[in-house]
């Protein structure tokens, strides 16, 4: 076998660019992502998205500390894998299970006037409807039913006379 230890055949012919050159095309990229990532992360937190702002962080930071060292330079070739990891199977999995211990959902998103509007125009009818009358009286408001099913008269339920929260 020929040994390869003094001979030349490991040496390039010549580097395109100085090493400082590589360095600060390194440094000046790996800021720039870390600029732009942390602008995007600020926007996520302003809108109240905090798990996604969360998730850009730890993907960002971890990155720029594989990509930026020397002594993690083999892990390069993992981080994608690692990545996609977090990404598409633990994020969703820990979104997902902190999800489901609150009362997070579209109705509970809304400011409290517009949740009161929303909660105020739903209606519920269970069973038959009945015709109504509401007369107003001096001591109050007095309701009668009509029960048209009820054989024997009387055929109307009438309530005790009561007072309306906008009457008063």
């Amino acid at each position: 076998m020929q040994s390869v230890q003094g001979s030349q055949a490991m040496t390039t012919s010549g580097s395109s660019l100085p090493s400082s050159t590589k360095a600060f095309i390194k440094w000046a990229l790996l800021a720039s992502v870390a600029i732009i990532n942390g602008y995007a992360t600020v926007l996520m937190y302003s809108r109240g998205e905090t798990a996604f702002a969360l998730l850009t962080v730890v993907l960002t930071a971890l990155a720029l500390y594989i990509f930026g060292s020397k002594k993690t330079y083999a892990h390069r070739y993992i981080y994608p894998g690692i990545a996609g990891m977090i990404l598409f199977i633990i994020f969703p999995l820990v979104y997902t299970v902190g999800l489901s211990l609150t009362n997070y959902s579209a109705s509970n998103q809304l400011s409290f006037e517009r949740a009161q509007s929303v909660l105020l125009e739903r209606t519920f009818q269970g069973g038959d409807s009945y015709p109504f009358s509401l007369y107003q009286t001096d001591k109050g408001a007095r309701l009668v039913v009509e029960m048209p099913e009820l054989a024997t008269p009387p055929n109307r339920l009438t309530l005790q006379p009561f007072q309306p929260k906008h009457w008063r």
